[in-house]
C-alpha cells in the first residue's frame, strides 16, 4: 500500500484562534501545519523546511506581511513557494500591492472555511502539476538532444562511407585487392548504419510510449483541475492552470510526430486507402487549427474547386500533413493572410489532388530551403530563435508526400511570404 504523501503548510499569522482554527479544518486533509506567530520565526522554518505552501497574515507585529512575502520571494529555495495572504483589511489597494510582490491569493477575514480550504488545494495541485510538467519538459529536450547526437553521428558515418567508396573508385585500376576488402569493410559499415538505424527507431517508439502515458496524465490532471477551478468561480486561476493543459499537449503533438516519423522510416508504415469528402476533411482540420491561425490575428480564405468532391486516399494522413502546412503558415505569419486552395487535376491519365498553403509571414531564405524538411531543424535553428516548435511537422508532411508517391514544392521569398503545396494521386 502506497504511503500518503503529506504537503507542509506554513502558517504565519500572531493570533493563536487562526492557528486552531486551521488545524481544526485542515484535520481531514493530507497536510502537515507548521506554526510560527511572528515574521522572524517563519522565515527561520520556510529557509530550513521550504514548505508547500505559506499562509501569511499581513497584519504582523515588527514587520508586516507584505515585508516577509518580498523576503521569501527574493531567496532562490523559496521564491517559487506560492504565499496566500490573510487580512482583515478589505482594501482593494493593498490586495493589488500584495499580488504584484508575488502572493498566489489574497484571502479577506473572516474566511470560510470551505472556501480557504478550496484553494489552499487548488494552489498546491497547480504547484505539483507545474513541477512534474517541468520534470518531463527537462526529460523530453534531453531525450531529443541525444537523438540529434545519434542522428548527427549516422551521418557523419555515412559520409565517411561515401568518401571511402569515392576513394576505392579512384584507384580501382592500381588497387584491385585494396577494392575487394574495402568492399567488405563496407558491407559491414552499412549492415551497422542499418541496424543503428534501426535501433534509432525502436528507441524513438519505446521512449514515445513510454512519455505518453504519463503525459496523458498530466493533461488530464490539468482539465479536471481546470473544471473545478471554472467551477468554483476562481477565475484568477484560470490563467495559471490553462497553461499546463496547453504545454501537455504541445509536448503530447511533438512525441506523436516523432513516433510517426519513426514508422515511416522503419517502413512499416502503409497507406490506408479510404473514401474522402474533401470538404468534410479541410472543414474537421480547419476547425482544430483555426484558434493557432486565431492568435497571431491572421486572416484565413479557403478555396476549394468544385471538381474535388470525393476522391479515395489516406483520410488520416492527408489530414495530418495540411494541418501541419497550416500551422507552420500560422506559426511565421502576423496579422497577415493565409490562404488554402484545394484542385483537382488530369496527369496522363491519372488523377492527383493538390493542397496549396500560401502566407504572407516572414519567408525562408533560399539556402534555408533544402534543410526544413529534415527532422529536428528549422530555417532559424539558432539557440536564440523567436519561434518555437521542435522542426518535426515539415519533415513529417514530406514523408507522407514521399509514402503516398506525391510531390512537395516550395516557393518563399524574405519578407513577402510562402507557398508549400503537395500534390498526390487519387485512386480509382
Amino acid at each position: 500500500m502506497k504511503k500518503t504523501e503529506f504537503k507542509k503548510l506554513l502558517l504565519i499569522d500572531d493570533s493563536p484562534e487562526i492557528h486552531t482554527l486551521l488545524n481544526f479544518w485542515l484535520k481531514n486533509e493530507s497536510i502537515e501545519i507548521l506554526h510560527a506567530s511572528d515574521g522572524a520565526e517563519g522565515l527561520q522554518i520556510a529557509f530550513a523546511v521550504v514548505p508547500d505552501i505559506i499562509l501569511l497574515d499581513v497584519g504582523l507585529p515588527v514587520q508586516d506581511g507584505f515585508e516577509i512575502c518580498k523576503i521569501i520571494k527574493s531567496k532562490s529555495e523559496t521564491q517559487l513557494i506560492p504565499v496566500i495572504f490573510l487580512t482583515g483589511s478589505d482594501d482593494t489597494h493593498d490586495k493589488i500591492y500584495g499580488l504584484n510582490i508575488g502572493a498566489a491569493d489574497y484571502i479577506t477575514k473572516p474566511f470560510d472555511p470551505g472556501e480557504l480550504v478550496a484553494r489552499i488545494r487548488a494552489i498546491l495541485r497547480a504547484r505539483e502539476l507545474e513541477q512534474f510538467n517541468a520534470e518531463l519538459e527537462h526529460s523530453v529536450e534531453k531525450q531529443t538532444q541525444e537523438l540529434i547526437k545519434t542522428n548527427f553521428k549516422l551521418q557523419e558515418e555515412i559520409q565517411e562511407r561515401k568518401q571511402i567508396e569515392e576513394e576505392i573508385r579512384k584507384h580501382k585500376g592500381h588497387l584491385e585487392f585494396l577494392v575487394e576488402e574495402k568492399t567488405k569493410d563496407l558491407a559491414i559499415a552499412l549492415d551497422q548504419a542499418v541496424a543503428g538505424s534501426e535501433a534509432k527507431n525502436i528507441f524513438l517508439a519505446q521512449m514515445s510510449h513510454e512519455l505518453r502515458t504519463p503525459l496523458n496524465a498530466i493533461i488530464g490532471y490539468s482539465e479536471i483541475l481546470l473544471e473545478e477551478v471554472i467551477d468554483d468561480g476562481h477565475d484568477d486561476y484560470i490563467p495559471i492552470v490553462s497553461p499546463i493543459t496547453n504545454a501537455g499537449h504541445n509536448l503530447l503533438k511533438i512525441i506523436d510526430s516523432i513516433l510517426d516519423i519513426a514508422h515511416v522510416e522503419s517502413g512499416k508504415l502503409e497507406a490506408v486507402i479510404q473514401n474522402i469528402d474533401v470538404d468534410e476533411l479541410v472543414q474537421e482540420v480547419v476547425d482544430e487549427i483555426i484558434p493557432i491561425i486565431s492568435k497571431n490575428k491572421n486572416n484565413l480564405k479557403i478555396n476549394i474547386s468544385e471538381e474535388v468532391g470525393v476522391i479515395r486516399q489516406d483520410s488520416e494522413k492527408l489530414s495530418k500533413m495540411l494541418e501541419n502546412l497550416l500551422d507552420n503558415a500560422a506559426k511565421y505569419t502576423d496579422s497577415g493572410d493565409i490562404v488554402l486552395t484545394v484542385e483537382s487535376k488530369m496527369e496522363e491519365g491519372s488523377r492527383y489532388i493538390t493542397f496549396k498553403v500560401q502566407d504572407t509571414g516572414i519567408g525562408i531564405e533560399a539556402d534555408k530551403i533544402e534543410i526544413i524538411f529534415e527532422p529536428f531543424m528549422q530555417a532559424d535553428n539558432s539557440y536564440t530563435r523567436n519561434y518555437d516548435g521542435a522542426g518535426l511537422g515539415l519533415s513529417l508532411v514530406k514523408k507522407y508526400v514521399d509514402l503516398m508517391k506525391g510531390v512537395i514544392n516550395v516557393k518563399s521569398e524574405v519578407g513577402v511570404g510562402s507557398s508549400f503545396s503537395i500534390c498526390v494521386p487519387v485512386f480509382d
